[in-house]
């Protein structure tokens, strides 16, 4: 009778370690998949195809899988209007800069005049 206790006890140990640690292993694939989908993010973001270096933590994905997807990734990115939004946005701030020095310039130019005039004055 001893034994019978004995043995449910090391049942319920077991079991109970077995819990814990399933609950442990999936807290850590929440987070993994958490840093995965950041990982994931950035890289559109960055212009990389989703993947390229997220997927270097995951096992089940070959190599030879994701070069495909990534040429196709790619070429769909090439052929966006990525580029041209880039352009579009470089050249506004290339105008926004000119158009920021002329009224310095011009600014220089009314304090130059202020100062000329209070000359005359006096």
């Amino acid at each position: 009778m001893g034994g019978n206790i004995t043995a449910i006890m090391i049942v319920g140990i077991v079991f109970s370690f077995l819990i814990i640690s399933s609950f442990f292993e999936n807290e850590r694939k929440k987070e993994r998949q958490k840093l995965e989908a950041a990982l994931r993010m950035e890289e559109m973001r960055r212009g990389y195809a989703p993947g390229t270096y997220s997927n270097k933590f995951d096992k089940k994905h070959s190599s030879k899988a994701n070069k495909k997807s990534n040429k196709d990734f790619k070429a769909e990115f090439n052929s966006s209007n990525i580029e041209d939004e880039f352009d579009d946005r470089t050249k506004e701030r290339a105008n926004l800069k000119k158009g920021i020095d002329d009224l310095m310039t011009r600014l220089n130019n009314l304090e130059t005049i202020m100062k000329e005039d209070k000359k005359d004055e006096t």
